[in-house]
């Protein structure tokens, strides 16, 4: 893992203004509308994903890695990072130091215990770290009739 909670100190938000997303079976979707390049999150990402919608900070991202799929919290410091990393690279996300952290503390307190399991393991399926895995031109999938 090459990032650390460090290096993304404050808090982020999605890029409203420039992404289009829907999750689908548990793992979203993201169209950046200015490149028009699509991307998919898989399962913990979209959990992270969720949280950035009225923002949250690098620290309460870590958090939630840790809680909800039980990463130990050093694993889950630098697993928070590389997505905030790979995210902002993309432009899918923005540093906003405006935000505030509450809403998504209140929301994960009330969680369902199917979203905080006692292993890695999530309905049976084995804990992936958040990934933002681009799938190419939105142009190109239109014209190919996928």
């Amino acid at each position: 893992m090459g990032a650390d909670i460090g290096s993304v100190e404050g808090c982020y938000r999605i890029a409203h203004d420039d992404v289009a997303w829907k999750v689908l079976d548990d793992e979203a979707v993201v169209i950046h509308s200015a490149s028009a390049q699509y991307y998919g999150l898989n399962r913990s990402a979209t959990v992270l994903w969720r949280c950035l919608v009225d923002g949250a900070s690098a620290q309460t991202l870590s958090d939630i890695l840790a809680s909800r799929f039980v990463r130990e919290p050093e694993l889950a410091a630098a697993e928070a990072a590389e997505f905030i990393e790979s995210a902002r690279g993309w432009s899918l996300v923005v540093r906003d130091e405006a935000v505030s952290d509450s809403a998504v503390l209140l929301d994960r307190e009330d969680s369902s215990a199917a979203e905080r399991p006692d292993s890695a393991a999530v309905n049976g399926e084995l804990y992936e770290p958040p990934r933002v895995v681009p799938f190419g031109d939105l142009a190109t999938l239109v014209l190919s009739g996928e």
